[in-house]
């Protein structure tokens, strides 16, 4: 401690040579914008002791000294030396409340007192927190209630068979399956995968369409005691492969429709609507095979974007997905109906259908995966759904364009990125009957570690919190060293409890470096590190900060830039790439690609470099634009400086010199592009994707094509029509059509 404070006088005073630079130069030398504070607090020392004894001499007291200020910055604390240290805290009440600072002042006490008490011990020894609020950060905001996870998704969901047999599981299109009829095509089937070889714990490949059949084979996996991995047909074949590989998987259930996406392995294939495996299937007993699976056994595998180029895939057991299926705060029951509307792939399509089949509710499953806000209500009120997941983007969406759209739901989930405080507090305000969830948490947590409910009391005011640990979940914020820091203080989270992966398949490295020690559980017991830093509000919710890596979340989706960088710089000729998450229009993160050439080698074509991405990465990982640079610009210290690479907007010149309208259709088409995708204009020529659109800008054209030519389209039209000219004879040929 002594030495620290030395240095740190030593600091102040080297830094005493600069006191005289103006701060406006201060302001122009850190490359700030002149509307960007230089400080968000300030630290004053009032260094002006007052001899009150000379004062008392001369007959002169001092009975009280008071004023009234204002702070130009969010905190300033100001300290005042005499016989005793004054410490005074100012705060701007846009900024801070009064519990916050209160807090701050709690730690300053604290820390002033550990100053004076243990001059002599290291700084890491101080404690950050009281004991009294250590205790109730770790025990009670950091604990989830007791959860239920003592069973196996294969029991609670035999629960719901024998109680509500009846009941309708599934809804495809114009198909109703019921409860005893999915548990005993469910049985058959995972009879006939007992008879393939499937035993507790092995992985099987499920790569099947959007039918009853896909919800068939996931139920019957678990119920032979398999563990599916869940391999969605639009992928790319090289990752399809490499997921079918790593996983171990040694039998992929599929359909001759979707076996055409899978490149050859050496995992065998089970053709369900193969004549003789069909029959073979529907000669099985309809009870269930007698296999012994316990809740520690792996559910399933899911695999997420991976630093090192290659996907990972996180294995869960059973406990885990069994908790967040049944947690109390989504209080779901046999009289809902839930909407699936998520690839199997990605962790939301576990919260999906766990939570319906593991309660006895419905699952209504949509034709499409990309619908406009339109083609979401219709699906919505034609299937009767009460609770949906839905990414962040999309409700932002569908709020903006008509939030009646929800208007026969009793419960909305939504997370995977930001949500908007004001779009949850119009959905509240509008739509009493309505629950709204914010939703928090990695795949390695399954599905949700935390949630937040947003209620009738919910102002908007600051950020959205995440909320508090869910059922049979917990929490810790953590600095370096692994202590738990105070309440308004960034930390690392780290989650524990029945939630946790296993790990990675084949990444021992990967997994211990994720998966620690638990320094606060029982013996043995691990917790998560999960890369985001978050802080603790004063009312014991979550406050996501940021993250400490270059991981982002796209549309829901967990996205590794370097996955995607290292995909990119295998293109021919490209000697470094680099991706970015841009939000260049509020609202809308778009992934930007820069690649720079190898010198000699002719630049590449952009859409050459996405096309190449496209074919080991999904969809949702492939680049909305790709810029060619020359080098890339650095920071004084060789850095990149990632500040300084242009938009796709700036490298376009604020727009195109392409081919301008040649009619009005097309000059109303280019007017909603340029509008959505916030440029002066745009060539007809010019691809929607390329200048930066992506799926939720789509929808937005559609919804404003509807509004401008009075026509029905589909979402998917601008993806198969993707330039104004295409577009304009789209909507022509279909206002044409509905005149006829």
């Amino acid at each position: 401690m002594v030495e620290w404070l030395q240095g740190l006088q030593s600091e102040q005073v080297e830094a005493r040579r600069h006191d005289h630079l103006p701060l406006n130069r201060v302001q122009a030398l850190s490359e700030l914008p002149m509307n960007q504070p230089l400080f968000d607090s300030l630290v004053i020392f009032e260094n002006y002791p007052v001899d009150t004894d000379a004062a008392d001499r001369h007959g002169l007291s001092v009975s009280e000294v008071g004023s009234v200020e204002a702070t130009n910055y969010p905190l300033n604390l100001a300290a005042f030396t005499g016989k005793r240290l004054v410490l005074i805290l100012l705060f701007d009440p846009d900024v801070f409340d009064r519990a916050t600072v209160e807090g701050l002042r709690g730690q300053l006490t604290l820390h002033a007192r550990s100053l004076v008490d243990v001059t002599d011990e290291k700084i890491a020894d101080l404690g950050l927190v009281t004991p009294g609020r250590r205790n109730e950060i770790l025990r009670t905001w950091g604990r989830g209630a007791p959860g239920d996870s003592g069973h196996t998704l294969t029991e609670i969901f035999a629960e719901q068979v024998a109680r509500v047999p009846g009941n309708t599981a599934l809804i495809v299109g114009d198909e109703r399956v019921s409860y005893a009829e999915l548990d005993a095509r469910a049985n058959r089937l995972a009879h006939h995968l007992v008879e393939r070889g499937v035993r507790p714990d092995s992985r099987v490949g499920v790569c099947l369409g959007r039918s009853a059949e896909l919800f068939v084979a996931l139920l019957a996996v678990l119920k032979a005691g398999g563990a599916y991995v869940p391999l969605d047909p639009e992928y790319p074949a090289d990752r399809l492969a490499f997921m079918v590989s790593d996983s171990g998987a040694g039998l992929v259930v599929t359909d001759s429709a979707c076996a055409g996406a899978l490149p050859p392995t050496d995992a065998g294939l089970l053709l369900l609507d193969d004549a003789t495996e069909h029959a073979a299937v529907a000669a099985r007993p309809g009870h269930a095979p007698e296999v012994t699976v316990r809740p520690d056994n792996l559910a399933h595998v899911i695999y997420t974007s991976g630093s090192t180029g290659r996907p990972k895939g996180a294995v869960l057991p059973h406990r885990g997905v069994l908790r967040v299926a049944r947690d109390p705060k989504l209080a779901m029951t046999e009289r809902d109906v839930v909407g699936q509307l998520a690839t199997v792939s990605f962790d939301a399509g576990t919260l999906e259908i766990w939570s319906a089949l593991l309660n006895g509710a419905a699952l209504a499953v949509s034709p499409t995966r990309v619908m406009s806000a339109a083609e979401t209500g219709a699906f919505l009120h034609s299937r009767g759904v009460t609770a949906i997941w839905i990414t962040a983007g999309l409700f932002h969406e569908i709020v903006d364009s008509d939030v009646r759209v929800f208007s026969g739901l009793r419960l909305i989930m939504s997370g995977g990125d930001t949500l908007s405080p004001a779009h949850c507090v119009k959905v509240v305000g509008q739509l009493p009957g309505v629950r709204m969830i914010n939703g928090y948490g990695p795949t390695e947590g399954t599905v949700f570690t935390s949630l937040f409910v947003v209620n009738d009391n919910y102002t908007g005011t600051g950020p959205m919190p995440i909320g508090t640990p869910i059922a049979g979940t917990g929490v810790y914020v953590l600095d370096a060293a692994l202590r738990p820091v105070p309440p308004g203080v960034a930390g690392e989270l780290y989650l524990s409890g029945d939630g946790m992966a296993r790990g990675y398949v084949n990444r021992p490295r990967i997994t211990a470096e994720r998966f620690v020690a638990d320094p606060f559980g029982p013996p043995g017991s691990r917790m998560y590190r999960s890369g985001d830093l978050v802080r603790w509000l004063p009312d014991g919710n979550l406050d996501f900060v940021s993250r400490t890596d270059f991981q982002v979340k796209i549309r829901g989706q967990r996205i590794e830039l370097g996955e995607i960088e290292s995909a990119a710089a295998g293109y021919p000729g490209v000697a470094q790439a680099l991706v970015l998450a841009r939000e260049d229009i509020p609202g809308s993160k778009r992934l930007v690609a820069y690649v720079v050439p190898e010198s000699g080698a002719p630049a590449p074509e952009p859409d050459e470099v996405k096309s190449f991405i496209g074919r080991s990465l999904p969809a949702y990982m492939v680049p909305a634009a790709v810029l060619v640079l020359d080098v890339f610009p650095l920071t004084p210290n060789g850095k990149v400086d990632r500040r300084a690479l242009p938009s796709p907007e700036e490298m376009a010149g604020e727009g195109t010199e392409g081919l301008a309208p040649r009619d009005p259709g097309e000059e109303l088409v280019a007017g909603i592009w340029a509008e959505v995708l916030g440029l002066e204009r745009v060539g007809v020529l010019d691809n929607f994707f390329d200048l930066g659109g992506d799926s939720i800008l789509s929808i937005q054209v559609i919804s404003r094509v509807r509004e401008v030519f009075a026509v029905d389209l589909p979402a998917r039209t601008l993806f198969d029509n993707p330039t104004v000219a295409d577009l304009a004879s789209a909507v022509e040929s279909q206002v044409l059509a509905e005149l006829e």
